[in-house]
């Protein structure tokens, strides 16, 4: 770790990697930024990863979060990152891509309490600067067949400025057969909102995810669009959105279930995608429904397509405990050859907030 200019530098030039990768945690304001150096956000230094190799893949975070973090945590996360960078080169690495995700997916319990925000945040355009959530489902059977379906699930809204709003949602979905691993998936979505308090927002988005089960060894999606808030009525919310993105996906397999994609490791497209968020408080409180989903067809090959619809019902045990049911259904156009195309997930256990 070294010093320079007052700010922290975890991760510098890694020639070994193929290219560059930088990570910054900065923590302290600077009165402005020279174009020579890297990021500059809100009056600090963002952190942000760039890394060029055989895939151009250049992935940015305007996570300013991380200006709060201190030590271990901040060690954790740069190293974290730097195996993202070792994954995408195809490296013996690319399980510790884990890593960043469990820190992404507990960090939201670690930075509240560091921030001390009050519990009276009510949703993602209040005043107030952090709300964060983290919840635990799954399903365990045993006997003849031992199953295990575990899903972890963080979401974190925070203001480092009043018109900007940013939104992480990180997910873990882990399924075990008989204690052989049938699937691991990591998806991260990360959306930089201006004017958010506006009915119309534009927005920046950055994707990054793999699957086990589909053989997606890395998929970088970066892109922008505009959301429109359709109602929002106390704590009832309901988004709708349209954006562009340029999608990358690397796959660790060469068969497909369309020939036209044969022999590709690589397939790289512009996408089109509508999103709809929301979420109902129903019965006096008693039961909160929530619903996120998108449809992204590929705006290049029409065969290329997917969509996901992710939906929950709530019922609160304390102010910060919810029970929660989740039912969670993706389809994909383009899979390894002999695999379905879509899969139907249903769990339960309990979502943690801190509002």
């Amino acid at each position: 770790m070294n010093q320079r200019n007052g700010y922290q530098v975890l991760c510098e030039e890694n020639p070994k990697y193929g290219g560059k990768c930088r990570f910054f945690v900065v923590g302290q304001r600077r009165p402005r930024a020279k174009k020579s150096e890297v990021g500059y956000f809100g009056g600090f230094y963002s952190h942000t990863l760039i890394f060029k190799g055989a895939h151009e893949i250049v992935l940015l975070s305007w996570l300013h979060l991380l200006t709060a973090t201190k030590g271990a945590v901040a060690s954790d996360l740069a190293a974290a990152f730097k195996s993202i960078v070792i994954a995408a080169k195809g490296g013996k690495e690319k399980s510790s891509m884990k890593k960043l995700f469990y820190c992404l997916l507990f960090f939201p319990f670690w930075l509240s309490a560091q921030t001390g925000e009050p519990d009276s945040l009510k949703s993602e355009t209040d005043s107030l600067k952090l709300k964060a959530s983290l919840a635990l489902t799954g399903l365990f059977q045993s006997g003849n067949i031992e199953t295990i379906i575990f899903r972890a699930k963080s979401d974190i809204a925070y203001r480092p400025l009043n018109k900007w709003l940013f939104n992480t949602r990180n997910s873990y979905l882990y399924q075990e057969f008989d204690r052989d691993k049938a699937d691991l998936d990591i998806v991260s979505l990360n959306f930089l909102y201006f004017t958010p308090d506006n009915k119309w927002s534009p927005l920046l988005i950055g994707i990054v995810s793999s699957n086990f089960r589909r053989k997606i060894d890395l998929r970088t999606i970066l892109g922008a669009g505009v959301t429109y808030e359709l109602l929002r009525e106390k704590e009832d919310v309901l988004k709708l959105a349209v954006s562009s993105e340029y999608e990358n996906t690397n796959f660790s397999r060469t068969r497909f279930n369309l020939d036209e994609y044969n022999g590709s490791e690589s397939i790289n497209t512009l996408r089109g995608t509508f999103w709809i968020t929301g979420k109902h408080n129903l019965f006096e409180k008693k039961v909160i429904l929530g619903y996120e989903g998108y449809f992204q067809p590929s705006l290049e090959e029409s065969n290329n397509f997917r969509w996901q619809a992710d939906l929950s019902v709530e019922m609160p045990i304390s102010k910060f405990i919810n029970f929660k049911v989740n039912y969670l259904h993706t389809y994909e156009s383009i899979v390894i050859a002999d695999q379905k195309q879509q899969d139907r997930f249903l769990t339960f256990g309990f979502n943690f907030k801190n509002y």
